[in-house]
């Protein structure tokens, strides 16, 4: 899994658990990130990614928002095996991409945060529990 230094990517976390905690509730959650072209391909759209892990509760619903103004966003949700279970190319506007996800169980689920057609920079992910 890819995953970016503290020190290099900085962490916001609003109303939500401890980055170790991966199963305690959360209702907002941001992260800042970047996507470099030597990052590890998505394997579906084979462009760079950056794949972050959340603990989401059966039944609760979830709006991700991968939004970006370096490269045309494309969002996925993948269960604990990397299966394919939602994904969004523009639906957040202006090519941000956006995600309303009820969890079918408890599970970590990987957010997989990558481009339409390839390119880099930065991003924020924003996941908000209604």
């Amino acid at each position: 899994m890819n995953t970016l230094p503290l020190a290099f990517v900085g962490l916001i976390v609003l109303g939500a658990a401890a980055e170790e905690d991966k199963t305690a509730p959360f209702k907002n959650l941001e992260i800042l990130g970047q996507i470099v072209p030597n990052d590890l391909p998505d394997r579906e759209r084979r462009h760079p990614c950056k794949i972050h892990t959340l603990h989401f509760a059966k039944g609760k619903t979830y709006v991700l928002d991968l939004i970006s103004k370096d490269f045309d966003a494309w969002l996925r949700i993948a269960d604990a095996e990397g299966k394919t279970i939602v994904q969004d190319d523009d639906s957040g506007g202006n090519l941000n991409s956006r995600i309303r996800f009820t969890a079918p169980r408890d599970e970590n689920f990987q957010i997989v945060a990558t481009s339409f057609a390839g390119g880099a920079g930065t991003y924020v992910l924003k996941v908000r529990a209604e």
